[in-house]
């Protein structure tokens, strides 16, 4: 009976990759591992073998409720709350499902095979996301690509940037597991044209810092051993995985029609109009004129912030103030409801202790992983840690990924598989 619910709770991993990568709805899926995973806790008299004294698995638990708890009362400098405010918590809440998803983990012994797999999976998703809009929705290839996989190309992107460099350090796996270096490969494709089709600028520049992280490790290392590296062709191993992204890139820009460089042709554009006070139309102008009205109002308040509930009514008008300063005339509305920066948007809502938080969390991240660099055997799954904990410091920069249900979920979504994983090797 154990081997047959294990099979399945194996089988809803995998649907859970594909599906969270189609609907983006964390929620659901949660929600049934969670109810799934509470009907086992109840029936587990055992239950406390899963989280020994030491364990990584347990540890994480207390961060995700620490997390969960101080975003509680944060809120609290601003009460009565308002609809902004519920809003929050109830995008936090899945939060407290990742610890159901742990226990439930643990309890099926997901280790380094199990979490490959999934990756592998995730990977390939990308690929139905990306053949649904161009064969089914009749997306051409010079469109931005990855609405139905995420809600918007830019979640998209990050998923597929997420997706590549945890895979980029899979090759010790699949080197012991060589039947799946077909899909392996197939699925760092998919994830890197996923990535460069979705348009995100964030997600390039977030892949751009996670491979001079990867390079840099690997640099450091060779340096340190030099000897072994070159025993165990690691050198050679890292410059076929830099340059064979570089060549693929190429490629897929080339197939796009070059939209990528478009892209960014549009993007320096629109950040030298914005130097010299030129009126344009263009997201990044947008998003600059929001950065110089959210640190304006922040300073207004910078112990406790503004509070959710009056962000959006404030920011407004600051920015009608910061546009009539730069520019000589008002605006008639912004169209964004956040302001595109984590750090800036947790600051001006709430204020120092919410901006600690949001800086917290990514400190913890960077503990966790490299703590576990030392042990070889599980080195290949902690600088994949590192690697999108360094990612996500350039998310934090250009998205608010605590204001919006799918980013906050998927941010906690990886780093938790990669825990437990780790875990099983440390036991």
């Amino acid at each position: 009976m154990t081997q047959i619910i294990s099979l399945f709770l194996v089988g809803l991993l995998i649907v859970t990759s594909i599906a969270t990568t189609l609907l983006m709805n964390f929620e659901i899926v949660l929600g049934g591992i969670a109810l799934l995973s509470i009907i086992l806790f109840w029936k587990d008299k055992n239950w406390k073998q899963y989280f020994r004294n030491k364990s990584l698995a347990k540890y994480w638990i207390y961060v995700l409720l620490v997390f969960f708890a101080m975003t509680f009362i944060s809120l609290l400098q601003h009460l009565p709350w308002g609809e902004a405010s519920y809003r929050l918590i109830q995008i936090h809440m899945p939060i407290v499902l990742y610890i159901f998803l742990i226990y439930l983990l643990k309890k099926i012994g997901f280790n380094e095979n199990f979490f490959w797999k999934f990756m592998i999976v995730a990977g390939l998703s990308i690929f139905l996301v990306i053949a649904y809009e161009l064969f089914f929705l009749n997306y051409s290839i010079t469109d931005r690509l990855g609405a139905i996989g995420a809600g918007n190309p830019i979640d998209f992107g990050v998923y597929c940037a997420t997706v590549l460099v945890v895979l980029l350090n899979g090759g010790q796996w699949i080197n012991k597991n060589r039947a799946f270096f077909l899909p392996f490969l197939l699925a760092v494709l998919s994830a890197l044209s996923g990535l460069l089709l979705s348009g995100s600028r964030s997600a390039w520049l977030g892949l751009m810092v996670a491979l001079l992280v990867f390079v840099l490790y690997y640099a450091f290392k060779a340096l340190k051993q030099p000897s072994i590296f070159l025993k165990k062709r690691i050198v050679v191993r890292v410059a076929v995985i830099f340059f064979g992204i570089i060549a693929a890139t190429i490629y897929i820009i080339n197939v796009s029609n070059n939209q990528v460089i478009h892209r960014i042709t549009k993007t320096f554009d629109a950040y030298d109009t914005y130097k010299k006070n030129e009126i344009k139309n263009s997201s990044l102008r947008e998003r600059l004129l929001l950065f110089e009205a959210g640190i304006a109002l922040w300073q207004k308040a910078p112990l406790i912030g503004v509070g959710d509930d009056n962000y959006r009514e404030l920011i407004r008008k600051e920015m009608f103030l910061v546009h009539q300063q730069k520019y000589g005339k008002a605006i008639a509305y912004h169209r964004y409801t956040q302001v595109h920066n984590q750090f800036l948007m947790s600051a001006v809502t709430r204020g120092i202790l919410g901006l600690l938080l949001s800086v917290s969390i990514l400190g913890v991240l960077f503990i966790v992983f490299f703590r576990q660099l030392k042990f070889s055997a599980q080195r290949p799954l902690a600088l994949s840690g590192i690697l999108i904990t360094s990612m996500s410091v350039i998310f934090y920069f250009f998205n608010s990924l605590f204001y919006w249900a799918n980013e906050l979920n998927f941010f906690f979504l990886i780093p938790t598989l990669l825990v437990v994983a780790i875990d099983e090797f440390n036991s």
